[in-house]
């Protein structure tokens, strides 16, 4: 496989892994994600094509920087409904010895 033969299978890997982050695809999006990285693996092979490919790899780093954020939002939409159902955040995380912290008992549904 070429640089732009795996660039192209990127572009490609890039695009179904925005589809699964709009559709809430897990599974695709943790396959997408797999690939994604073998790709680069792979793309990292061919240092003598790379400065060539330069325009192409900053646009697929746009694209790749655009789903971060489309997964950033989908985080925070997620978190945000966590908490109005009542359900612990990042606060109720073990410390450092292992114990939840008094203030991080998470209230019961009912409760709130």
């Amino acid at each position: 496989m070429s640089l732009n033969q795996t660039l192209d299978a990127l572009s490609e890997t890039l695009q179904l892994e925005r589809q699964a982050l709009l559709h809430a695809d897990m599974q695709a999006l943790v396959s997408a994600a797999e690939r994604k990285i073998e790709l680069l693996q792979l793309a990292a092979s061919f240092p003598a094509e790379i400065p060539q490919a330069e325009a192409r790899l900053k646009e697929l780093a746009e694209s790749n920087l655009a789903n971060g954020s489309l997964l950033a939002r989908r985080r925070m939409d997620l978190s945000w409904m966590l908490r109005q159902l009542g359900a612990s955040t990042r606060d109720t995380a073990y410390d450092a010895q292992g114990i939840i912290p008094e203030r991080a008992i998470a209230r019961l549904q009912a409760e709130a």
